[in-house]
């Protein structure tokens, strides 16, 4: 992302019962292992949180290693990093930057039609003010150490690390919360349960627009599983009923937009 004026960052569930559990304040945290080994397009990255890797079980051709002129033979798994940043347990949202212009505007559109046909179309979503005290809650439930921020993207291998992926993904836009040290090869999920939910901090399926100031025109809309509305008339689209009122941007957004490191 190159500019930090975030209106929220949001969270797409295809299995409703994840989100409840979200929203209900259990936070389930993956390991990069998990998405090394994943298969399911949109969530597998072999190279997570680093520059390459290779598993004999997941098919890849065996890998060549050869150290001091002698060849190293029967290896199951090798992981290679350019800076040493060890694994943590990964918790994702998707970071929604406020377009500057058409351009953005319809990057923006796109990139969200793709992550919800991947990932599903009922949504948690936190409002640029909340976002820091929903890190600190969550820092407050655990002993291990929690970083947050927007991922950056790179073409360059050596440039991968658990605050950095492939282009590939720049699409997802991703705001990646990091908690403690996990093991390289573990596959077993961090889960950190709060004594209450998160309605403090998470909104669900909650109507989102950008619209003029008058609100006769609407820049982009999302309001639960329907079609996504982009530059159109306000009074062109059929209101369902909410019981929430929309989160409008109107001009001014929170700045909530440090990077991981």
């Amino acid at each position: 992302m190159k500019h930090c004026d975030l209106f929220g960052i949001i969270k797409f569930f295809k299995n409703e019962e994840y989100l409840n559990q979200l929203c209900g304040g259990k936070l389930f945290c993956n390991t990069p292992e998990f998405y090394r080994l994943h298969n399911e397009k949109g969530i597998s990255d072999p190279f997570e949180s680093c520059a390459w890797s290779y598993r004999r079980g997941r098919g890849d051709e065996p890998a060549k290693v050869v150290i001091d002129g002698h060849k190293i033979d029967g290896l199951s798994s090798v992981t290679f990093r350019s800076n040493g940043i060890k694994d943590s347990w990964l918790h994702c949202w998707t970071a929604l930057a406020e377009p500057k212009d058409d351009i953005e505007l319809l990057n923006l559109v796109n990139d969200l039609n793709r992550i919800r046909s991947e990932f599903g179309l009922n949504y948690a979503y936190i409002p640029p003010s909340k976002i820091k005290p929903f890190i600190d809650y969550i820092q407050s439930m655990t002993t291990h150490h929690v970083n947050a921020g927007m991922v950056s993207y790179s073409n360059k291998r050596t440039d991968w690390s658990p605050a950095c992926k492939s282009t590939n993904y720049e699409y997802q836009r991703e705001y990646r919360i990091l908690i403690g040290e996990c093991k390289e090869l573990s596959v077993e999920p961090l889960v950190i349960e709060s004594k209450t939910n998160f309605n403090d901090f998470i909104m669900r399926d909650i109507k989102i627009e950008i619209t003029s100031k008058d609100g006769e025109w609407i820049w982009f809309g999302l309001n639960g599983c329907s079609e996504i509305i982009h530059d159109k008339s306000s009074n062109s689209i059929a209101q369902p009923a909410t019981s929430a009122d929309p989160v409008k941007v109107g001009g001014v957004t929170g700045k909530s937009c440090n990077r991981v490191r």
